[in-house]
């Protein structure tokens, strides 16, 4: 049995759910059970409709923390969690089952006993599936610490998605070799499994759209001023329903966007045709004229992996600006990178806009490495 421990955040899910998806296409029986470590997390992956319908085609998910506070739910679960850990911790030991996480159990007393049991069946893979560049990593003074935050001397097994990421080149340094997984969005399993959903879960009129992803509307150290990435959403629909010919604009929101935020903010467009939507940024690349955010997001790396158009429309400060180059902090995963430029936006929009070509296709699909599977079955 193999069991998957989520982070907190969805990006981890999101790493990991193409690999088993894939893995699955290539022969993998075993049952999976995934687990979440907080009811926000637990709320957001089931708002993404194609994430949660995946996870749950793969195998279980369960919320390991108590669902609120009230002392009944939690003796209700400690009684739950000591059951279950010992049994887990059974199987871990005698080989029946293993351990997939992204580090985080290393931080927990009784999770880093877990995981110390048999160190052969546990597997510790990249939190970050796009990695990060030179300029991105520039970039992180300005933003909190990503740093790992576990000993790699405690890890046997480790998957990467990138062969020169930070964490691949630390591993190296140690004299071991990690396994390279590539683009989780570009493996066979998931792309067919998009295709199979990606007419589900749009309207019959919707053949094009634009897909706008969003980050938080708080102040950013990037960015110059407090109301800035406001500024730039409204700059953005207004150009897009300007030029867009009446195509549809999907939002994307963030695990961090204040969704009260954006209500408000979209009020004065009450009749454009302008849609909050929780699906996967992959379903949406496969309709989307292009993708585009205000500042740089993972999900460009995905959708540019895909051959997906993206534009990072944005407005760095000059701080920012001098880091980068002028440039944006992944400037490998961004089509048209647009400093500050309302006009240059407009003459973008019309031109893609006019073109025929569809976006992500031809797709060179890849598959779950023969190192990572033999860990898997064996």
């Amino acid at each position: 049995m193999l069991h998957v421990f989520l982070k907190n955040k969805l990006v981890s899910a999101d790493a990991i759910v193409p690999v088993l998806l894939d893995a699955r296409r290539q022969g993998l029986t075993d049952e999976i059970r995934f687990y979440v470590q907080s009811p926000k997390a637990m709320n957001a992956l089931k708002e993404n409709a194609i994430l949660w319908l995946a996870l749950n085609q793969l195998g279980n998910v369960l919320l390991v923390v108590p669902e609120n506070r009230r002392f009944a739910t939690i003796l209700r679960h400690r009684f739950f969690a000591i059951n279950w850990l010992t049994r887990l911790s059974v199987s871990v030991l005698f080989g029946k089952s293993k351990i997939i996480h992204f580090g985080q159990l290393y931080s927990s007393a009784v999770y880093r006993v877990l995981v110390s049991l048999r160190k052969s069946s546990v597997i510790v893979v990249e939190g970050a599936f796009a990695g990060f560049s030179q300029t991105q990593t520039t970039f992180a003074k300005l933003k909190p610490d990503r740093s790992n935050t576990f000993d790699l001397s405690l890890v046997k097994n480790i998957a990467v998605f990138e062969g020169e990421s930070e964490l691949a080149m630390q591993v190296r340094n140690r004299g071991r070799e990690p396994i390279v997984i590539g683009k989780p969005h570009n493996l066979s399993g998931w792309i067919s499994f998009l295709d199979e959903h990606c007419a589900d879960v749009f309207p019959e009129h919707h053949k094009e759209i634009f897909s706008v992803i969003l980050g938080t509307f708080g102040k950013l150290d990037f960015f110059p001023a407090g109301n800035t990435a406001e500024k730039l959403l409204t700059e953005t629909i207004d150009i897009l329903l300007e030029r867009g010919q009446g195509r549809p604009i999907y939002i994307k929101p963030h695990v961090i966007t204040d969704r009260n935020e954006l209500k408000r903010i979209l009020l004065k467009y009450a009749d454009a045709p302008i849609l909050i939507t929780d699906l996967h940024p992959s379903i949406l690349a496969k309709r989307a004229v292009f993708t585009l955010a205000n500042y740089y997001s993972t999900v460009l790396s995905t959708v540019h992996g895909s051959n997906g158009i993206t534009v990072e429309y944005t407005h760095y400060s000059e701080k920012a600006l001098q880091l980068s180059n002028g440039r944006s902090m992944r400037d490998d995963s961004v089509t048209y990178f647009i400093q500050n430029d309302p006009e240059a936006l407009r003459v973008l929009v019309s031109q893609l806009c006019s073109k025929a070509d569809r976006n992500c296709v031809d797709i060179k699909r890849g598959s779950t490495p023969v190192e990572l599977m033999r860990w898997m079955v064996g």
